[in-house]
């Protein structure tokens, strides 16, 4: 257990992070206080990735697996009606989803390790930007300086309000759901609204895509089949009750438990829009976006997670089906061995995304020494 000077020194830091948020891709300061942070406790390298990311290794000097721990640094675009001493002095953004505790929990394990240095393998602390717009992985992998890296195992956790503080949400397989935003844009003809008949009005084919997703989803949370269809936003007409509007967007975001899955909602979707569109002599365009893999959990990765939950005194409770939203660590476990896990965050505390929510810091000690315990296993 890190010791109170220590624990004091990290929820500073946590509060300091939440007091300047940033939003994805846009992490400029917050790396750079995060790296300002690490340089004192010497890892063998510093690197900055995924254009505003940062990744600290530290590394044995015996052979052994290369194990990665993943945090996220960015902010949500929601003012906090919060008035505590911390709280967010960037108007209309603000750490609504607990990344400043995530990266404050993995500076926590750098602090340990540097203190209690490894003797084999390699521990990649991984300060990840941009996970709010699914564009944040992508950018990590997709740069040149994690060749470098390529981890073995790969794991990432996220705070839990409604599940009891401190207490490990664990599960086999499907973690979170595979989800993406389909946005969908008619063109058709303006006209009069007195002679409606010499335009080509998109309302109609909009309502009835509407009506048919409700159709389409598979609500049920226990059945492989899950998928949800949420219309977001819809943008159509002007107030001008003379003209009959012409152009049209909806935008619904879909989630499923499986890529697959999703990729078969999807295009079912898409092909009954432009069936409408086509009956009703419209132009249609579709567009996917803010795309997340489903994070699936590797069944060692789970059983490492449960084990040093165990020898950290921490009870671990067994999640029975999948979260419904997205996380783009999925990408991540699509390629390495890997898991994401829960720590409860408070049966009452204040959900995620919302104004009212921060980041509960009594659980970040058994956070910290969780993480450090799970490298360990896999690292003398």
């Amino acid at each position: 257990m890190a010791d109170p000077a220590t624990t004091e020194s990290i929820v500073a830091f946590r509060k300091r992070l939440h007091a300047h948020p940033e939003l994805s891709g846009q992490e400029h300061e917050t790396a750079q206080a995060v790296r300002t942070k690490l340089e004192d406790l010497k890892p063998d390298e510093l690197i900055a990735i995924g254009s505003t990311g940062l990744a600290a290794v530290f590394s044995g000097e015996e052979s052994g697996p290369t194990v990665l721990l993943r945090s996220e640094l960015d902010a949500l675009p929601i003012q906090e009606v919060n008035d505590f001493e911390h709280r967010s002095n960037v108007r209309g953004v603000s750490h609504k989803c607990g990344h400043d505790g995530h990266t404050a929990i993995l500076t926590g394990v750098a602090q340990k390790i540097a203190s209690n240095r490894i003797t084999s393998g390699r521990l990649v602390l991984l300060f990840q930007p941009a996970e709010e717009t699914g564009e944040g992985a992508k950018r990590v992998l997709a740069d040149p300086a994690f060749e470098g890296i390529r981890p073995d195992y790969v794991f990432a956790l996220h705070n839990l309000p409604g599940c009891p503080a401190g207490v490990v949400v664990v599960k086999d397989g499907v973690f979170t759901a595979a989800v993406c935003t389909l946005i969908l844009t008619f063109s058709g003809r303006t006209a009069h609204a007195a002679e409606p008949e010499h335009g080509r009005n998109p309302v109609y084919a909009i309502s009835e895509i509407v009506r048919l997703t409700r159709e389409m989803e598979q609500t049920d949370v226990a059945s492989d089949a899950f998928t949800l269809i949420t219309p977001v936003y819809l943008s159509v007409g002007d107030i001008a009750y003379g003209t009959a509007p012409g152009e049209g967007e909806l935008h619904l975001t879909i989630r499923a438990w499986s890529n697959i899955n999703l990729d078969r909602a999807v295009g079912d979707v898409i092909r009954a829009a432009e069936r409408l569109a086509l009956e009703q002599g419209l132009e249609i365009d579709s567009e996917r976006v803010a795309e997340f893999s489903a994070n699936v959990n590797d069944e060692e990765a789970t059983r490492l997670i449960r084990e040093a939950a165990k020898a950290t005194g921490v009870t671990v409770q067994e999640r029975l089906t999948p979260f419904k939203w997205g996380e783009d660590f999925g990408l991540f476990t699509e390629r390495y061995r890997g898991a994401m896990f829960g720590i409860g965050a408070g049966v009452s505390h204040p959900a995620l995304h919302n104004p009212d929510y921060d980041f509960p810091d009594e659980i970040i000690p058994g956070a910290v020494d969780l993480f450090e315990r799970i490298a360990r296993q896999l690292l003398a």
